[in-house]
């Protein structure tokens, strides 16, 4: 640790199960709960929350997304404040696979992104692994909707409703039948019923 110079510590890894592709809808399990420390918080861990920092670019891409009088009522609200928050409420499985639905993202590399849902089932084979995944298109086929490294960020509605877990990629430019560059997410209500049985009864914080 010393060549990494001053960290801060977060938690411990309380459970992490091995990788592999479960029978449950042939989702890959590829997941780990961490136990959060007081000591690298300066907020009560009770009080935590999923909050995303409001930044002009957030406002612009938000308001700039078409939608009918009733969609933007249900939008997120700025309002003056630094930060929204996001969740507890989770995008039910019945409309990931609509093709109009917007997501957003703010990962470690690439920032703020839209994309839309691509509505069409995905597998993913590597070697003789085949894995089912919800996947991910930019906006309009325009700026990727994810990087190398943004790995394990969250996704989420224009609502700010909790989608799914970014999981890998496919650059356009690998593949000679894609035209768009693809991200792949892990559904979260997946996830949390994966979590639940290993045992772990795990909420959301709202």
């Amino acid at each position: 640790m010393d060549r990494f110079g001053v960290c801060a510590l977060l938690g411990r890894v309380e459970f992490s199960p091995r990788i592999q592709v479960c029978s449950q809808h042939g989702r890959l399990r590829d997941w780990a709960l961490v136990e959060l420390e007081q000591d690298g918080f300066t907020t009560k861990l009770s009080e935590l929350r999923n909050k995303i920092p409001v930044t002009l670019a957030l406002r612009l891409m938000v308001h700039r997304v078409p939608g009918s009088a009733i969609d933007r009522v249900q939008r997120l609200h700025f309002g003056t404040s630094l930060e929204v928050a996001v969740g507890p409420r989770v995008i039910p499985r019945s409309e990931q696979d609509d093709r109009g639905l917007v997501v957003m993202k703010h990962g470690k590399t690439s920032g703020f992104t839209m994309g839309r849902a691509n509505g069409i089932q995905s597998l993913i084979r590597v070697k003789d692994v085949t894995s089912s995944e919800w996947c991910i298109i930019g906006m309009d086929g325009q700026k990727p909707f994810s990087a190398e490294g943004d790995a394990g960020a969250c996704v989420f509605d224009l609502q700010g409703r909790i989608g799914g877990m970014i999981t890998s990629g496919l650059e356009a430019n690998k593949d000679p039948f894609r035209s768009h560059d693809v991200t792949y997410a892990t559904p979260v209500e997946w996830l949390l019923e994966d979590i639940a049985r290993h045992g772990y009864d795990l909420k959301l914080p709202n």
